[in-house]
């Protein structure tokens, strides 16, 4: 509770002593950018690829259209990689490739009146061996709470990740479903939590560091996320992907974190946020993953 009232002081004698200061930002002259964001990984054959145009705060006025003439090239490992533009949006593409762990990717894209982008990224190789266990968590009727336990070298900086499939069962519709559960955060507001959530592909998954104590060259991290319960004529099973993410990968969606989440940002008292990326001649990410998967679990609730 001390720490609730020290925030609250601080924050009265901020609104107390608050004036208004104009600043100038310099050396935001410089030429228009393309914003990539693309995540390839072994989870799928297709990978989703955004680009968007982005103008120097000095260049020009008013909102920049997303230029319809970007030429892009996808390799792995020097194999060209089959892209095609989405329907639905000029600003999204697909590329379809069979990724391996080890294998290079890289991206380059240009169009006129924008510089030349590009970045490359490798898949990690995945964590080959790792336990995972479900069981009913205590904090709520109908918490599932899921340990994984997998060997981290000391010696390397490492990032890891999870996403939590449910597989639902309906006997009288005959059909069976595949969803990513949304994984919960586990703290309190002034206390760190093991690991953060990021929203990918529409769901929130977990991601952490190795920066957690390991003992005998293992880690553990415990989740939770809102299970269902079994009925007469829809049932539920789970399995775990341990993820394995690049350090481009991390570092983004960390800064993205930091920018969004922070409790004081919206106060306006909130220290600048790092914003990270690793496109050369442009803004955004290129990060990549590799997965490997435990067995079904039943439904622990």
């Amino acid at each position: 509770m001390k720490r609730v009232y020290i925030l609250m002081a601080i924050l009265a004698i901020a609104g107390i002593t608050a004036c208004e200061q104009e600043f100038e930002i310099i050396d935001t002259d410089g030429d228009n950018r393309l914003h990539i964001e693309f995540l390839p990984s072994t989870l799928r054959d297709w990978h989703e690829l955004t680009i968007t145009g982005a103008r120097s705060i000095n260049n020009s006025i008013g909102d920049i259209e997303t230029p319809t003439d970007i030429r892009i090239r996808i390799t792995a490992d020097g194999e060209e990689v089959r892209l095609e533009q989405d329907n639905t949006s000029p600003k999204a593409y697909m590329a379809f490739h069979h990724l391996e762990p080890g294998q290079t990717v890289r991206i380059e894209a240009e169009a006129d009146g924008f510089e030349k982008a590009y970045a490359e990224s490798i898949i990690p190789y995945p964590v080959e061996e790792f336990n995972a266990a479900l069981v009913k968590g205590d904090d709520y009727s109908d918490e599932i709470r899921v340990t994984v336990d997998y060997p981290d070298d000391p010696d390397t900086k490492d990032m890891y990740g999870a996403v939590i499939v449910s597989e639902e069962t309906h006997s009288m519709l005959t059909y069976i479903s595949h969803n990513a559960v949304d994984i919960e955060m586990i703290y309190g507001i002034l206390d760190e939590s093991p690991f953060r959530t990021m929203w990918l592909r529409g769901r929130r998954i977990a991601y952490w560091n190795d920066s957690q104590a390991s003992q005998d060259g293992r880690q553990q991290m415990t989740l939770s996320f809102q299970g269902k319960k079994n009925d007469p004529n829809c049932t539920y099973r789970y399995k775990v992907l341990m993820l394995k993410i690049s350090e481009d990968f991390y570092r983004y969606f960390n800064g993205q974190w930091d920018r969004e989440n922070n409790i004081l940002a919206s106060m306006g008292l909130a220290s600048p946020t790092f914003t990270y990326t690793n496109i050369t001649g442009g803004l955004g990410v290129l990060g990549t993953l590799s997965h490997t998967e435990s067995e079904w679990f039943d439904n622990p609730l």
